[in-house]
């Protein structure tokens, strides 16, 4: 008679020593993120809310703003400025997209909001301005987390000039 298989844990983005068995999840590739990220241009070009919202963790944030809501200032900002008209341009440098894990960040680079298996990116956006309109930042900074077997924005920022 066959014993059945051993369970498997939970994935998760490094063991536990302490544990004898971890399965360990693929850090997300580069594909993989700038699809998150187009899908968040995207939602800006046609100012879909609900499509922002499905981006976001259950607990997103804005970098750097204890408690900021980020739906909250996409609405203000949707009121604000006509984003449709980034239809039609390449919203960002994909080729510059910059990653960086927990580890690689000391703590005066590590945002507060960040746990260990998060990933910060930074990419430069070439639609910052439309018509004198300020749309974005220069630099989107985007905190991503997988959650539910795919990937979610857990907190925003952006960057302009010398920040």
């Amino acid at each position: 008679m066959l014993e059945p298989a051993p369970a498997m844990p939970d994935s998760v983005a490094r063991s536990d020593a302490a544990l004898p068995i971890a399965a360990l999840h693929e850090p997300p590739d580069d594909r993989a993120l700038g699809a998150l990220v187009r899908r968040y241009f995207l939602a800006w070009e046609r100012e879909d809310v609900e499509a922002l919202t499905r981006l976001l963790s259950a607990d997103a944030t804005l970098l750097g703003h204890a408690g900021g809501r980020p739906i909250e200032a996409f609405r203000a900002r949707l009121r604000r400025y006509e984003y449709q008209r980034i239809a039609g341009l390449e919203p960002a440098r994909f080729d510059r997209l910059e990653r960086h894990r927990y580890v690689d960040l000391d703590a005066r680079q590590r945002p507060r909001e960040m746990r260990e298996g998060d990933l910060l990116l930074r990419v430069p956006v070439l639609v910052a301005r439309i018509g004198g309109d300020p749309l974005f930042g220069d630099t989107l900074v985007l905190l991503v987390r997988r959650e539910d077997e795919g990937l979610r924005v857990a907190a925003i920022g952006e960057e302009s000039g010398g920040q």
